[in-house]
């Protein structure tokens, strides 16, 4: 299945309601803005450190099995807006996408180490992202070379995100507990006659002081399929589940 490169490597980007700067709070209410809430942080970040690893099981309980799988890294200014984001995988170091904001609708993200790539957020009128483009600079006549990636806002938070380029495309629902914990996500995923559907299950194993999670386990449930191309049914692989903990290293100003 072909992946969107430089695209896929991109966390959800929201930016920040009403003013695209933000606004200091009291010491007495809580710091949040949209690239915070999508992040699932709250407070005055700094910089935020995500990575993923292979999970064992260890008597009653799992623990982490090898280096980092994945380590992406968040981070922002003191009004609260997203200022880089870059993921790197074991082996290869991602793009790092540096933004910087116009004061009005859109955010340019300038793609370090790579210039034949350009990357636009587009905002709604209350300065939420809606969509994140990403095209090529050196083909930009060609609509197949550009990738999207289109945010929904349910209740106040991004409830999916839809995917597409390349001949592949991708949606990702969030469900959420009553204390605004994503407790699971359900990616569905198709390519060229072919596709996959993943369940994610989230469990949360600890906090900061400032509420943030900095550790979860992961349950991926993924059963892929094909279709038919003459009755368009489709056939089923047996379910694949794996286990993986994430852990955040989360900084303040």
């Amino acid at each position: 299945m072909k992946t969107p490169i430089l695209l896929t490597t991109m966390t959800v980007v929201t930016l920040l309601t009403t003013s695209c700067g933000g606004s200091k709070q009291t010491d007495n209410t809580p710091f949040d803005t949209a690239d915070l809430t999508w992040a699932d942080l709250t407070g005055h970040v700094k910089e935020c450190v995500v990575q993923s690893f292979a999970a064992k099981e260890e008597g009653e309980s799992r623990v982490k099995e090898g280096p980092a799988l994945t380590t992406r890294t968040f981070t922002f200014n003191e009004e609260g807006l997203l200022t880089s984001d870059q993921e790197c995988t074991q082996g290869y170091t991602g793009p790092k996408y540096i933004f910087t904001t116009d004061g009005e609708m859109k955010t340019t993200a300038k793609v370090d180490g790579d210039e034949s790539r350009t990357a636009t957020l587009t905002r709604d009128g209350d300065g939420r992202i809606i969509e994140l483009t990403n095209r090529s600079t050196v083909y930009p006549e060609y609509d197949d070379m550009q990738l999207s990636l289109v945010y929904t806002w349910v209740s106040g938070r991004v409830a999916k995100h839809s995917y597409t380029g390349w001949e592949w495309g991708a949606d990702e629902r969030f469900t959420f507990n009553d204390q605004g914990q994503c407790t699971n996500s359900l990616i569905e995923s198709i390519d060229l006659g072919a596709g996959s559907d993943t369940d994610k299950k989230y469990t949360y194993l600890s906090t900061d002081e400032q509420g943030n999670w900095t550790s979860r386990e992961v349950t991926v449930t993924t059963r892929t399929w094909e279709e038919s191309p003459i009755d368009n049914e489709r056939t089923y692989s047996s379910p694949d589940v794996s286990h993986f903990i994430e852990t955040r290293t989360i900084s303040y100003y």
